[in-house]
């Protein structure tokens, strides 16, 4: 994922959009974090990303928002998959709208198919740290919370899930993921 919204646009490939200003997280935007959850709708919020990034039209605003998601993490396809083999259950919770879900849960995300459950907080109506979305992933999961093993990359999201019950771990985005989890499960 961008860390922010100079590298949403060099990854859509419109470097040249790129400024000082722009050098903020993504979620410093409200109306990506209204549009995440579903209390603003599309239009309204490829307008006023276009007026923000100042882009030519809400299409360019729409490819913008799209270069977000990057490549997957090395090694998380063949970490879901030895977690199944020891037996395991596996789920995602995504603070993510549709169109980042519908490219997140495509061909290009294999680990994330390879999940048995998957949600996020457009369909939930809410995002995480929120401790009600940690319960309803449990919930859809089949398990109790204090079943649960979470990782997440963002300390205020690991503070919810542990507020949940969940046995809750930071993970380092831009060290190896993957080897993160696989150490703490012990694979």
């Amino acid at each position: 994922m961008a860390r922010n919204w100079n590298e949403c646009l060099a990854w859509a490939g419109m470097k040249e959009r790129c400024r000082p200003d722009l050098d903020v997280p993504v979620h410093d935007f409200e109306p990506y974090n209204l549009h995440e959850i579903g209390k603003m709708d599309d239009r309204e919020y490829l307008i006023r990303l276009a007026d923000y990034l100042a882009l030519p039209s809400s299409e360019a605003a729409f490819q913008a928002h799209l270069g977000f998601l990057h490549d997957p993490y090395p090694g998380t396809l063949e970490l879901v998959l030895d977690i199944h083999r020891a037996g395991l259950r596996t789920a995602c919770l995504s603070n993510t709208e549709l169109w980042h879900w519908q490219k997140m849960t495509s061909d290009l995300y294999p680990a994330v198919q390879a999940l048995h459950v998957k949600t996020a907080s457009h369909l939930l109506r809410a995002c995480k740290p929120d401790r009600a979305v940690f319960l309803a992933v449990a919930k859809l999961a089949g398990v109790s919370a204090k079943e649960v093993v979470y990782f997440d990359d963002v300390p205020g999201n690991v503070d919810g899930a542990r507020a949940a019950g969940f046995e809750a771990h930071l993970v380092d985005r831009f060290g190896d993921p993957a080897a993160q989890i696989r150490q703490v499960l012990g694979l």
